[in-house]
């Protein structure tokens, strides 16, 4: 394989070239190609991510290339995402869209310095805490269901188990691309068609189509019923998640997921389908494997 640039025309277009050193006889030609000392020249960029601007924050995972990503503060931006070098692509090597491989293992081994201290000033707190409650916070009452927590005593977000994230307008109009919404007059909004599973009258089960509006247009009674468009992976979502994680919070260690990484599964995923937010709601309640997990 080789690679293929993507460059504008003079009239707006965009088309794509092969590099000077890889394009054929045919292609060299016809002038279809790029010189090869204007992609070194580009080559040449330094990269994005640098000493000054990696972020002490956990890395997460890019599901899409099964790689880690580490944050880095860019002015005007705020924060985004990089591979290590070693781990990107050569466009993103063009593009100077990495950190180079020695920036990050320092501030690896920094960072986790850091936790691993955090995490024992964090554990002497909890036994403390511990000795005050009466059967201690490891112990999980067998009487009540606890809430889901939404988050860690570090801050970080846990998802609850059972929500749809938002995902990104892209990904949103790429899944309503082919979706035709019918005009709701009354509230002034548009809905859009969804196909849920009923019982009909000889208790057989078939499909019937629903029109729901999208959580921005959504009342507060809809949002809170789930009654509105969710974008979901069209493939089960356990195929899409990393590992679990352990969080520790106010009462006690659970196991789950943080919300970027919902997130990010959704955004990542190949393909999104709409369904109605209750039904995704109750499928991942219904799954242990989704669910927040008291250790």
């Amino acid at each position: 394989g080789r690679m293929i640039f993507a460059i504008k025309t003079k009239d707006g277009k965009t088309i794509r070239l092969p590099a000077e050193s890889t394009a054929s006889d045919k292609e060299k030609a016809k002038g279809l190609y790029i010189p090869d000392a204007l992609i070194s020249k580009y080559k040449s960029a330094p990269p994005r991510g640098t000493a000054d601007n990696i972020s002490s924050e956990k890395p997460t995972h890019d599901l899409g290339k099964n790689r880690k990503i580490f944050p880095v503060e860019i002015e005007g931006k705020g924060t985004i995402y990089l591979p290590k070098e070693s781990d990107a692509s050569e466009s993103e090597k063009l593009r100077g869209s990495y950190i180079p491989d020695e920036i990050v293992d320092k501030n690896e081994k920094q960072r986790q310095r850091t936790a691993a201290r955090d995490k024992s000033g964090y554990m002497l707190k909890r036994a403390q805490r511990a000795a005050r409650i009466a059967g201690g916070v490891n112990q999980r009452n067998i009487d009540t269901d606890p809430k889901p927590v939404t988050e860690s005593e570090d801050g970080t977000r846990i998802w609850d188990g059972s929500t749809p994230p938002q995902v990104s307008t892209f990904k949103q109009e790429e899944a309503l691309l082919s979706i035709e919404p019918t005009n709701d007059l009354g509230k002034n909004r548009k809905v859009y068609p969804v196909v849920i599973i009923v019982e009909n009258k000889k208790g057989e089960k078939e499909e019937k189509v629903i029109h729901l509006p999208l959580l921005k247009d959504a009342t507060d009674k809809e949002r809170e019923k789930g009654i509105y468009v969710a974008f979901v992976p069209k493939q089960p979502l356990e195929e899409l998640l990393g590992d679990r994680e352990t969080f520790d919070t106010d009462i006690g260690e659970v196991s789950g997921y943080s919300q970027e990484s919902i997130e990010q599964a959704f955004d990542q995923a190949e393909e999104l389908v709409l369904q109605p937010a209750h039904v995704f709601m109750k499928a991942t309640k219904n799954n242990l494997q989704l669910q927040q997990q008291w250790l």
